[in-house]
């Protein structure tokens, strides 16, 4: 049985004896690219039970803009920090919204991570987060875009 402060203590030395030099931009992670192209958002999906009331579903659009922004800097934060946990749980929160509106590049990404919780940090874990990041700004500019055409 491994004692949770003996968990800590063997993840503190994985992390001495693997540092993670390259905390830079991902572009590609297990043959998954980053493709401003490649998105086809329903942004519609988020609004539908707004009706034909616009100004209700703007602010469903920006609710989902400022809450997703969040999620990307607590995020950030917990890579910086090497949080696994922290890590896990926004890709936990984030995977339902992002199901929704039909982002189905970032979902096997968002999926993977929230299985990381309680592992070790790795470069992986690193470069898939950095790929999620990215493709999140992707998501935040076209919902920006469709905010403007509603």
């Amino acid at each position: 049985m491994v004692r949770p402060h003996e968990g800590q203590d063997r993840c503190e030395k994985q992390l001495i004896d693997e540092p993670v030099e390259n905390m830079g931009t991902v572009e590609k992670v297990n043959n998954s690219m980053v493709d401003n192209d490649h998105f086809a958002l329903n942004f519609a999906t988020l609004t539908a039970f707004s009706g034909d009331d616009s100004e209700a579903a703007h602010a469903i659009i920006l609710t989902f803009i400022e809450e997703t922004e969040k999620n990307a800097d607590s995020m950030k934060q917990a890579l910086k920090s090497r949080e696994v946990d922290g890590i896990a749980a926004m890709a936990h929160k984030l995977l339902p919204l992002f199901t929704l509106i039909g982002a189905s590049d970032i979902l096997p990404l968002l999926s993977w991570l929230e299985t990381k919780r309680g592992e070790c940090f790795s470069e992986e874990i690193s470069s898939k987060t950095e790929v999620v990041l990215q493709q999140i700004q992707i998501i935040l500019e076209e919902a920006k875009r469709y905010s403007k055409i509603e």
